[in-house]
């Protein structure tokens, strides 16, 4: 039984398959970079170095292959057909040294140098191929593709929702805050309001008080004036009783 399984596992297609070495990447590297459209020509010139014609970076000269890493591909536990990735140094050898840091520079070189190992296709492929992997129907990377991308990405999820968090709390508290301040800026102005409105009410009770003191002052001149008138009339009273006193005692002694 042993010897039939290990004549099935010779016998398979992975069994013939390219490993996953610096000259299968680099092959699959040449194989698909002839096959993008914008590339007029890429000739081997030996010692990792090339004839390239490119019109999406309008580049016509020497490419310069100046190291190849290849490294086992972490799936975190996930069983994919994806084994290992490969990714290739490029120099464009005759590429004005302004241009180095472009934008468009950057994005050429993304989209040529990195490639990943398939066992199931036994062979190399390039980044589209293993995106389209992962939602294929029927992939089991496509399947289990949402706890990739949260394995990947569930911490820059829970830091962009606490950041949303704190921001909403904080709107909100903002929100609070000024509306606890407009009250407190009508508290203040019907808090002045009131004051004025005492000031005034002082002002006019001070005023009524001048009044009364000044009737009171004018009462107290007429009540003297009138003790004066009574005194006057007492004293001429009693100057009319004494000249009557007299003029009875004068008429009695002429009787």
């Amino acid at each position: 039984m042993k010897k039939i399984l290990l004549l099935v596992l010779l016998l398979s297609p992975a069994a013939f398959a390219a490993e996953p070495d610096r000259a299968s990447l680099i092959a699959a590297w040449e194989e698909y970079v002839r096959g993008i459209p914008t590339t007029g020509k890429l000739e081997a010139l030996g010692d990792d170095r090339y004839a390239l014609v490119d019109s999406e970076l309008e580049f016509d000269g020497e490419l310069k292959i100046n190291g190849v890493l290849i490294r086992a591909q972490e799936n975190y536990g996930v069983e994919t057909e994806f084994s290992h990735f490969g990714m290739i140094e490029l120099e464009l050898v005759d590429l004005p040294a302004e241009r180095l840091g472009s934008y468009l520079y950057s994005y050429w070189l993304a989209d040529r140098q990195t490639l990943y190992y398939s066992t199931e296709r036994a062979g190399w492929v390039d980044a589209k191929a293993y995106q389209q992997s992962f939602t294929s129907p029927g992939s089991v990377v496509g399947s289990r593709s949402l706890l990739m991308f949260i394995m990947d990405y569930g911490i820059w999820i829970l830091l962009v929702g606490l950041i949303i968090s704190v921001y909403v709390f904080l709107n909100r508290q903002q929100r609070s805050s000024k509306s606890l301040m407009d009250d407190s800026e009508d508290l203040n102005k019907m808090a002045r309001e009131n004051i004025e409105r005492a000031d005034r009410l002082q002002e006019e009770t001070a005023e009524i008080n001048k009044m009364a003191r000044d009737n009171l002052e004018r009462a107290e001149r007429m009540q003297s004036e009138v003790i004066d008138v009574a005194r006057s009339m007492v004293e001429m009273q009693k100057q009319s009783n004494e000249l009557l006193e007299r003029i009875a005692n004068a008429a009695e002694k002429r009787d």
